[in-house]
Formats: C-alpha cells, sequence, structure tokens
C-alpha cells in the first residue's frame, strides 16, 4: 500500500458522498450530535427501526485516512440498516492532528461504552452489539476487536461485542514506512502492536473481513492475509472479496438499492444472524 494512494482514501470523500447520497422512505428515525464525550468530535448519531422490538446494534466508525472524516457521509447506509431492523450507531472521533494513535481507538471504546449504556432508548439491544468501520475505520475496529484493553479501560470486554465487520481495511499496513503516516502513529509508528495482523491470537469476537478486489487504495491481500492469520490462530473468521468493486464502490454496495442482488448488506446481515455469509471465500467471476 503506497502512502501517496492512502491519502487519497481522505482527499475522496466527495466522491464518497455522491455514492451514499440518496433519498429513502421513512422507517426509521434519527438521534443527532448525541455526546458521548466532553470533546466537539466525540459525538454520534443513531438511526433506528421505528418497531419497538429491542434490536441489532452496529457501531460504525467512518474511513478518512484518521485525518479526515465525518458521520454524515454514512447516514444513509445506517437508513438502509434501520429498514432492515438494525439499530444503526455512527460514531465520529478525534482525528489527527489534535491526537494521534492510539486516542482514535480510545474514542471508539468510549464510543461503544455509550452505546452500551443507551441504546435501549432507541430500541437497541446493548447484549447484541457489532462493530463495523471502513477504511481507516476498519484499522480502529480490528484494534478494538483485537486488544481487550480498550474496552476494558471503559468497563467491559469482548463479552460487549457480538462480531466485528471490516471493510477495505490497512490490517498489515506498517505506518513507520509511510512518511505521510508516521506522524498520526509517532511515537509507536514502528511497534508492531500498531499492526492488526500481530494482534490476533484466536480468542477475538468473530470477525467479517469485506473487501473489493479492484481496491488499489488498499490492496485485497491485506484482507486475505489478516483473515488467513485469523484462521491459523483457531479464531472465528470470514472472507469476502467483491470482484467488481474497488475501495469507494463498497460502500455503495452496501445498499439495498444498488443493481447487484447479492450486496454486502446481505452479508454482514448474515453474519449478524450468525448464519453462512454466501460463498465465504470469495466471489466466483
Amino acid at each position: 500500500m503506497k502512502a501517496a494512494l492512502l491519502y487519497i482514501i481522505g482527499a475522496s470523500f466527495f466522491v464518497l458522498m455522491a455514492l451514499v447520497s440518496h433519498a429513502k422512505p421513512t422507517k426509521f428515525k434519527h438521534a443527532t450530535d448525541l455526546s458521548y464525550g466532553a470533546n466537539e468530535s466525540q459525538k454520534l448519531d443513531v438511526v433506528f427501526p421505528k418497531a419497538s422490538t429491542p434490536a441489532p446494534v452496529v457501531v460504525f466508525f467512518h474511513g478518512g485516512s484518521w485525518r479526515w472524516g465525518v458521520k454524515d457521509f454514512y447516514r444513509d447506509i445506517g437508513e438502509e440498516f434501520a429498514k432492515e431492523g438494525v439499530v444503526f450507531v455512527l460514531a465520529e472521533y478525534r482525528l489527527f492532528p489534535e491526537v494521534r494513535f492510539p486516542s482514535f481507538v480510545e474514542d471508539a471504546a468510549a464510543a461503544v461504552k455509550w452505546t452500551r449504556d443507551n441504546v435501549a432508548l432507541y430500541h437497541g439491544d446493548p447484549e447484541r452489539i457489532f462493530l463495523m468501520g471502513h477504511s481507516s475505520g476498519a484499522h480502529i475496529v480490528s484494534h478494538l476487536a483485537m486488544n481487550e484493553r480498550y474496552l476494558t479501560d471503559v468497563g467491559g470486554g469482548f463479552s460487549w461485542i457480538k462480531g466485528a465487520v471490516g471493510l477495505s481495511g490497512p490490517y498489515t499496513f506498517q505506518p513507520s514506512t509511510e512518511w505521510l503516516y508516521r506522524d498520526v502513529f509517532d511515537p509507536l509508528a514502528a511497534s508492531p502492536k500498531v499492526v492488526p495482523i500481530t494482534l490476533v491470537d484466536g480468542d477475538e469476537p468473530p470477525f467479517l473481513v469485506l473487501h473489493g478486489r479492484h481496491d488499489w487504495l488498499v490492496e485485497v491481500k491485506q484482507a486475505e492475509d489478516f483473515a488467513q492469520r485469523i484462521r491459523s490462530k483457531g479464531g472465528k473468521v470470514s472472507l469476502r472479496i467483491y470482484n467488481f468493486h474497488g475501495h469507494f464502490s463498497m460502500m455503495r454496495r452496501a445498499t439495498s438499492w444498488y443493481l447487484w442482488p447479492q450486496g454486502i448488506l446481505k452479508d454482514i446481515l448474515s453474519f449478524m444472524d450468525g448464519k453462512p455469509i454466501s460463498d465465504p471465500d470469495g466471489e466466483p467471476g
């Protein structure tokens, strides 16, 4: 993964916003700009079904190279999940240069704690919380799901998490070799502990790894190697490679209105239900 290409992740948010901005019928409600911490960036939105039955919950962390990104770009992804009966929490977190790693992950843990404590108010089941992230958000999710100390620091643990979903994540990325990202991770940039694949021990929550074959920002081999490491340690993982997608179109495919009959949304819902996803080792053709 080249530094110049990674930089485009953050610079391309207007493209991503165009991919995910579509009007939807109202089958859900919104609660916006809820604070889970004292900092202005520590806010989240909740998109939740109108039905009052306790629903499974997804806590989502946006991408943006740890430098950019807002929850609003992904709101209608949350609406698609809410229409399927899922409470969707979109969390923002402090970004570089205000903070450095591991503050992003610590903020994410605080957002999970807030969700655990409050999601019942929005018809969510606090015993069925899943993590989900795209790009650098998937990097954050992998740290939450692989290093329990972040959750224990806020009074919880892996028992809070039913599973984790990473989309287009940089799981083998070593920031010390990428000059654009050394500052984001210093003084830990050279530490293997910042690289998610090194944290795998087989005891982490189940993981769903989703990636586009044509991702030229984060190479697909990172997803393949990450999933293989989890398998080799005896952990639970499903890998799904989408042959017709790249880095940003992966997020568009998550929505049910998209052309493809077998979409990411369906695969994630199957994973959350404890069902095998279709063709778990990749997409043929």
